[in-house]
């Protein structure tokens, strides 16, 4: 996928993605992502390897695993930034970095429901917070999902989900959905 905002300025927005994921043998599946994206001052590219491992649990539940691993580089150059002032500019540097990616995911699946978690990084990472102008911490992420599958009748199932995302020892967002399928 290829992203580019503002077609007409200099140095617009540009983003590029490209993700495979797939299984490759008996409950085993493997992907890689690989993302770069430029919003000036950053260029930052991400790169991503994901493996999952799914074992039967009874005859109709399995019990999958995740895994992902990788590592985001990180680059901020201010130089040649006409927005800011030069007193902010002298006090900011060009700055490389690598922030790794550990990823761990355990997801459920039943014939009349789910459930998982996953924390897809691990580590607390530093960036640049270009709103407020400060550097913020990237906190661990936590996602929980689940739901179930009602039967009404032969032609209507009713699917009541819940997603919550926190950030650990901080924020908790819950977004609950009710579908029908006739």
């Amino acid at each position: 996928i290829y992203n580019s905002n503002w077609i007409n300025g200099n140095d617009n927005p540009i983003t590029n993605t490209l993700s495979i994921d797939s299984p490759i043998g008996k409950g085993i599946g493997l992907g890689v992502s690989v993302i770069n994206y430029r919003v000036k001052p950053f260029d930052v590219f991400l790169m991503e390897a994901n493996f999952s491992y799914t074992i039967n649990i009874s005859e109709e539940d399995e019990l999958s695993f995740g895994l992902k691993v990788g590592g985001k580089m990180f680059d901020m150059d201010w130089m040649g930034e006409p927005e800011y002032s030069q007193e902010f500019l002298i006090h900011q540097k060009e700055e490389k970095r690598l922030l790794p990616t550990i990823g761990a995911g355990l997801y459920i699946r039943r014939k009349h429901g789910f459930i998982g978690l996953s924390f897809p990084n691990l580590f607390y990472n530093t960036t640049y917070d270009l709103t407020n102008q400060v550097l913020a911490t990237k906190r661990v992420q936590a996602f929980f999902i689940g739901g179930v599958i009602f039967e009404l009748n032969d032609d209507i199932k009713f699917y009541p989900t819940f997603f919550t995302r926190s950030l650990i020892d901080k924020l908790l967002t819950t977004d609950l959905a009710f579908n029908f399928t006739f």
